[in-house]
Formats: C-alpha cells, structure tokens, sequence
C-alpha cells in the first residue's frame, strides 16, 4: 500500500516550467535568472536538458525561442529526452505569459535544489554515523561540518545578487578613499601594517583583501617573515590576526611569537633558562599578546571548506578577522577527498579559494609557499616568480608576491653576507617592485629595516 504521509523530495516542477516557459518567450528572462540558477537546479532530468539548450543558444548569440529550442535538440539527439515538441507546447501553455515574477520563481528553485542538497548530505552523515570506520566523533562532525559547508561553497549563498557599481558610486567611494588618505597623518597608513617601513613605503600596508605570496627555499625564513608580519598586523588593528599552521604546532608558533616580542632568544625560552632582566621581557611580552586576538590553527593539511569553516567562527564570535596567514600552501588539500586532479589542478583551486575568504572577510591573507629547486640550479640563485612550486595560478591570484633570499644560507663564508636578508618583491599590483635589504636575527625570529644611506628604508 502506497505510503501517502512520506515525505516529497523538495520540488517544483510548474515553477521550472515557469523558469523555462519565460526564457523562452521574452529576451530578458535569461538576463534574469542566469546569474540565480544553474543546470543541478532543476529537478526534473528534461528541464535540464532544456535548460543546456537555452544557455548554448545565449552563449552563441542564438535568440532563445520555442523553435530555436527545439531545432537545438533536434540537431543534438536530445530531443527524446525530454519529451519533443508536444512538451515544449505543453511548458509554454500550461505556464505564464509573462517574465514579472521570473527571478523570484527562479530563487524559489534554488532554494528548493539547496534543500535536496543538505537531504543529500544527511543521508551521507546518518550512513557515516552507522558506520564511522575507526573515525572519531571529533572526525565524522569536522567531515559533516565541510559537507554542509561545501554546499554554500559552491553555490555562493542563496540568492546572491552579483553587484554592478555605476559611476556615481564608484566616485563617491574614490572621493572617501581620496578624503580619507588627505586627513591620515605622517606616517599613517591605508592598510595592516607589515612589520618593515620599507614594505610600508611601497606598499602603504598591506591592503584589505589582498593576497600577499611570500615564497622561499627551506631555511631562508618565510615562517619566520610571515610572524613578522602577523605581529605587525596584531598590534596595528584590533581585529584577530588567524593563523593556518600546516606544518608547525601551536606551541612553537606562540614561542616564535614570545622570542619576536620580547628580543629572547627561543632556545632560553623553551628551556626557562633567563639572565638579567631576560624573564622580565618575556613576561612583558606574555601581557601584550594576551591583549590581543591572536589564534592559531594547527590541523596540519586542511582544505579550503576547512578553512572558512573556521573563519566563519572568529568572525562570528569576534566581529570580522584582520588578517589570516597559510603556512604553507603546499600543505593544503583539495575539498574532495577522492580527488585525482592533478597536485597543480588541486592547487590552482586552493589558491582561488584563498584569495575569495580574503575578499570575503575584508582582509590581508599571507600565503606561504614553498619554492621548487629550480633556482638552485641556477648560478644566480635568488627566486623568480616561475619557481613557485606546483602551482601556476598562485601567480595570478597574488597582488603581492615577496621572495625571501639570504645569501649566507648558499654561501656562508661570505661575511659581507652575514645576517643580511633580501625580500625580493616580484609582483606588486599597486606599487613599486625590487629588493628591500633587511636585517635578519635568526636567533629572535625578526626581520629588521635597514637604513641606507640616503635615509630610505
């Protein structure tokens, strides 16, 4: 006997009808809905096909109509699948007339697909609940936490409207920005500080959503440049400073972090061995960071859901994040865990993603990359962008790419060399580029300017 009380997957198909109905019969109905819906929105397999068609005839420049539709399907074998001309007469008759409500039939739809969505990932998390394979509780909700969250990922939000800015508010924003850089005083900057004036003067501090690429050899010091700059940014803005430690535990982190602040050297930290006034300092040190907001996030490889997962919780408990730092990319791993894509495929999407939680969120990210062997190769051994390792699109994402170099590390008896770092800025989409020499005390774990003779930085 026909259950008549079980639930209905989420549907409507007189509202698809509607969608399609409309696209076909007015011009701006695609204009409408295109930006809200895609293909696995539909429900129905045949409103998908029907929909293909209508978005390869607009991507062609093909006015969109019954019989245009119908040629399409003809021509492509696709008729049958969706039922020929008698369903396309049946989708213009039984719907209506007019593309009024279109857009808010189409968000309708949207939502609908959603919530067949999050039936789907239920059903994945009831089957892992029942049979977790050896995975902890801890486990199996951080893998329903990224499946949830995956779908919001993919699909931007319900909704979303994309933004189009016109003149008039685009200049209004212009003229604030112009009225605001007039009133900073000396010295002030428009973005997060980085630690070096240097990198100020030609960057004007780190700007909101940029991606800042720092890349390195092992032992040049990127973790250590990378501290360096979220200090900067923990005591020059009040909003939490996040970092993503892939490779390093929480505990060397904050000590890395103790050593900068306090001019101590690790190694007497770790082993409480102070002189002097040394315990004082790092006391000192202890008060000031325990007034700020910083967190660190030390998973180990953790994809890109992972990680605005985690974003998604400062912010909410903190009221917005100042910067985040990746240390490093390569550590990172695709969302899919059966990806076979290709390390520089899964990379590219990583580093895209990156960039979209810094535009998202308003803030600085600092990208740590490690850098392949190539410029060890080379007689002049100091990076290039083409050297960033496994990953292409890392170049492209970045407005800021900075290359950490210090000759002693190749050539240790050169003395001229000795304590000397080079931050090598190859890409800087909205200033100045060359090589800024600093100070390097690796003992305390900080980059310090140099001022040259003519008094620049």
């Amino acid at each position: 006997m026909e259950n008549n009380d079980a639930p209905k997957t989420p549907h409507s198909l007189s509202l698809e009808q509607a969608v399609l109905s409309g696209i076909m019969s007015d011009g701006e109905g695609w204009d409408a809905v295109c930006n809200v819906i895609q293909e696995v929105d539909f429900f129905s397999q045949r409103h998908r096909v029907i929909w293909t068609a209508c978005a390869s005839l607009y991507g062609s420049n093909v006015a969109v109509d019954p019989l245009t539709v119908s040629d399409y399907l003809k021509t492509h074998g696709l008729d049958a699948r969706m039922g020929g001309d008698d369903y396309l007469g049946e989708i213009i008759k039984n719907s209506p007339a007019t593309t009024h409500n279109i857009e808010a039939y189409a968000g309708r739809i949207r939502e609908l697909s959603v919530l067949r969505q999050l039936l789907g990932v239920s059903e994945i998390i009831a089957g892992s609940i029942l049979a977790p394979d050896g995975k902890t509780a801890a486990e199996l909700l951080s893998d329903a936490e990224g499946a949830v969250l995956g779908i919001s990922t993919a699909r931007g939000g319900i909704g979303r409207e994309i933004p189009i800015h016109d003149s008039k508010s685009m200049l209004a924003e212009s003229f604030d920005r112009m009225s605001a850089a007039m009133d900073r005083k000396p010295g002030q900057l428009s973005g997060v500080a980085t630690g070096l004036r240097g990198m100020d003067d030609w960057t004007d501090g780190f700007q909101s959503g940029d991606m800042i690429v720092v890349g390195a050899r092992p032992s040049m010091g990127k973790t250590t440049y990378g501290l360096n700059i979220a200090e900067a940014a923990l005591f020059s803005q009040p909003l939490p400073v996040v970092i993503f430690s892939m490779e390093s535990p929480s505990w060397q982190i904050i000590n890395r972090m103790l050593a900068m602040r306090s001019g101590v050297p690790m190694s007497k930290i770790q082993r409480g061995w102070f002189e002097a006034d040394e315990y004082q300092r790092v006391s000192n040190a202890t008060a000031d960071i325990k007034t700020r907001q910083f967190l660190v996030c030390d998973q180990g490889s953790m994809s890109p859901n992972d990680m605005r997962a985690v974003c998604r919780r400062i912010a909410r408990q903190h009221g917005g994040i100042g910067m985040m730092m990746f240390d490093y990319f390569q550590k990172s791993r695709s969302n899919r865990s059966d990806d076979r894509r290709t390390t520089n495929d899964i990379l590219t999407e990583v580093s895209a993603d990156i960039k979209g939680l810094g535009m998202e969120y308003k803030c600085p990210t600092v990208v740590l990359s490690q850098l392949s062997k190539t410029c060890e190769r080379r007689p002049n051994k100091r990076p290039m962008n083409s050297d960033l390792r496994d990953c292409g699109g890392i170049e492209q994402d970045a407005d800021v790419i900075i290359m950490l170099y210090r000759d002693e590390v190749y050539n240790p008896t050169n003395a001229e060399a000795q304590g000397l770092a080079e931050l090598i800025v190859t890409k800087n989409r909205n200033g100045p580029t060359g090589t800024l020499m600093t100070r390097f005390h690796g003992d305390v774990f900080r980059f310090a300017d140099i001022e040259n003779q003519d008094g620049r930085f």
